[in-house]
């Protein structure tokens, strides 16, 4: 006789319940992208590319992708990009990504900007800019992306393209671990040895007020 404990049970069901909904939206997000809804393109294009709901077809995925961005959705120009930086579904292209991220980033797309930064910082495709790398991490982590938090404190503590400050480092550092980065946690442990209690307090103070800054989701 077969036994399958309740829990288990319970994980299957939901288990077909999610794959049927995803299934769903997928049916409902052609409809919508068929009718020229740039979000139905782009989401319809996300399920194609990590094939959710829908097998997986990086060249459909692409072709979706693409004609939300060109309507100008910032998300899908920042996906564009992606994929041509990893060359899923395209040939890769880092001409095509600098392109895509720029046109998103400057419709203020959080995780273009933060991308555009390290293209910058790194040299990566474009003349290497580390100016314009730190303006545009700090762009994006004042509109709260955790990753670019990271990367602009880790500029401050390097002195990377801007003169070494221990306590923009923390600030940033302390933002990103109050928002649940466990890398930035690690780093406050790391730069607290090298400053004094009265830095540490007032990098503190400067990051729960940023931290009220941030956008409210």
């Amino acid at each position: 006789m077969l036994k399958l404990r309740l829990p288990r049970l319970l994980g299957l069901i939901i288990l077909i319940n999610s794959a049927w909904a995803e299934s769903w939206f997928v049916t409902d997000w052609r409809k919508q992208a068929a009718a020229g809804d740039a979000n139905a393109q782009w989401q319809l294009g996300l399920a194609l590319a990590n094939g959710r709901g829908v097998e997986k077809n990086e060249a459909e995925a692409v072709q979706w992708i693409r004609k939300a961005a060109e309507q100008g959705n910032a998300s899908s120009q920042f996906s564009l990009g992606l994929l041509y930086s990893t060359g899923i579904g395209v040939t890769k292209d880092l001409n095509e990504t600098l392109r895509w991220y720029r046109l998103s980033a400057a419709q203020g797309d959080v995780y273009a900007l933060n991308s555009l930064a390290a293209m910058y910082a790194s040299g990566t495709g474009v003349p290497q800019n580390k100016t314009e790398a730190l303006k545009c991490y700090r762009l994006s982590a004042e509109q709260g992306e955790i990753t670019a938090q990271v990367n602009l404190g880790i500029a401050y503590a390097q002195g990377d393209g801007v003169p070494q400050n221990l306590r923009e480092a923390y600030l940033w550092w302390q933002v990103a671990s109050d928002l649940g980065n466990e890398t930035a946690t690690k780093n406050l442990k790391v730069i607290k040895k090298l400053m004094t209690a009265e830095q540490i307090t007032e990098a503190t103070r400067l990051a729960r007020a940023q931290l009220k800054k941030l956008p409210k989701e």
